[in-house]
């Protein structure tokens, strides 16, 4: 049962701002931006038809996105050029006579990982986490996807003789590592990356620094490059190399062949635009568990189809995270249609997790819906989710032919739901 308090007056707000999970800006930022680590892990999804066909698995990081095909992996940095949500609220009347945010350019930096003279990539994931991924995209239900495992690390194995290839996170940090079996020859591995306008070394930091035509700057540092003797990590001398072929590959010192060598090189992120972080939260919960549940929403343009991702649509979806008291993600569900969508305030009890925002999409997903359809520019939504939040309970627009967004939400012992926001009236033009 939904309960509705419909407020005209704007409601004033309390801003709950929640690191590292919301986006906190800088009264002065520095002219250049290096994406911080995160306490929410990396983690790995296998493709099952949330993402382009000939993406296998796929990553999403602070500012980041990672796709892993059969002949490479492709990250995509963003250069998000809108304002955050909380910044461009529906209720300019005259917002429906513009592009939506999903049909404005969201500018991005791609570079495709490829190993030259490897074999075909075989991937097989690592270490699930227990973690799961739900797709409520649009309002064809035979088209979401549920209960998409989560994994720490993914192992392409073989690309070379006797060497494997891991991804894998540190921190939110994406990192791979060449796993170089005994009387293996690392000099084969060549590293090619497609997309980028320049590739150099930097001599003082023994970095690897890609240059995108976007003015991003992805450096992968001086690798960690070891053996593990009687349970000991022995450090290997070694480093990058710029081959005369554009090629990059790695210089080492004396090792031991006879033993496993592990060459662990970690992937960074600069930017000269600040604000290229494509998420925000906009709401929390928690419950007597501990547990934590956040709202909000994520910014997703397509990524090209060579080697690319579909992030979860064409543009800003509503998100809803379960994260354990540890940080762990339990769940994360991507809600939305072909517009812009907004989770702006979320609840939970035994029964499930109560959403509630703002959405502009004809073909938001509904279940058992109070009002089935979209009436005016942008409508609220209240949505109910199941505790893994691989179902809809229910889910309903809530709205009129003006504008409205949904900025509270509070769930009673009888499970009854409400809400409290904005409405705006239609302005003729």
């Amino acid at each position: 049962m939904v309960r509705v308090l419909r407020l005209a007056l704007v409601l004033t707000s309390i801003v709950l701002v929640v690191a590292p999970l919301a986006k906190i800006e800088a009264k002065t930022p520095p002219p250049w931006q290096q994406l911080p680590a995160t306490s929410i892990p990396l983690v790995f999804e296998p493709n099952l038809g949330q993402a382009a066909a000939e993406v296998q698995w796929l990553a999403r990081g602070s500012g980041f996105r990672m796709g892993l095909t059969s002949d490479g992996a492709t990250i995509e940095v963003r250069d998000r050029t809108m304002p955050p949500p909380s910044k461009r609220h529906f209720r300019d009347p005259l917002a429906a006579a513009r592009p939506s945010a999903k049909q404005q350019a969201i500018r991005g930096s791609l570079v495709k990982l490829r190993l030259i003279g490897a074999a075909g990539w075989k991937m097989v994931g690592g270490n699930p986490t227990g973690g799961i991924s739900n797709y409520f995209i649009g309002n064809q239900q035979d088209h979401w996807q549920v209960n998409i495992p989560h994994y720490s690390q993914v192992t392409a194995t073989g690309v070379y003789h006797g060497i494997d290839l891991v991804f894998r996170g540190n921190q939110g940090i994406p990192e791979y590592d060449f796993v170089v079996a005994p009387g293996a020859n690392p000099r084969q591995i060549r590293l090619q990356f497609e997309g980028a306008a320049s590739l150099r070394m930097d001599r003082e930091r023994g970095d690897l620094v890609l240059m995108t035509s976007n003015g991003i700057e992805l450096r992968h540092a001086q690798p960690n490059i070891y053996q593990e003797v009687a349970g000991k990590k022995v450090r290997v001398r070694g480093g990058y190399e710029v081959r005369p072929d554009g090629t990059a590959g790695f210089t080492l010192g004396t090792f031991n062949p006879k033993v496993p060598l592990i060459i662990d090189p970690t992937v960074r992120f600069t930017t000269f635009l600040s604000g290229s972080d494509s998420d925000e939260a906009l709401g929390v919960a928690f419950d007597g568990a501990g547990n934590s549940y956040v709202t909000g929403s994520t910014d997703s343009g397509n990524f090209p189809t060579v080697g690319g991702i579909q992030g979860n649509a064409s543009g800003t979806d509503a998100f809803v995270t379960k994260l354990s008291p540890t940080g762990a993600i339990l769940f994360s569900t991507y809600l939305g249609g072909g517009d812009e969508d907004d989770g702006m305030a979320v609840a939970a009890d035994a029964s499930g997790v109560y959403v509630t925002g703002r959405t502009a999409s004809s073909d938001f997903p509904v279940r058992q819906p109070l009002q089935p359809s979209l009436k005016g520019d942008n409508d609220a939504f209240v949505t109910k989710l199941s505790p893994l939040g691989n179902t809809l309970v229910y889910s309903t627009f809530l709205g009129g032919s003006g504008g409205e967004e949904g900025w509270s939400i509070a769930v009673d012992a009888s499970q009854s739901a409400y809400v409290a926001g904005e409405t705006s009236p239609r302005i003729s033009r």
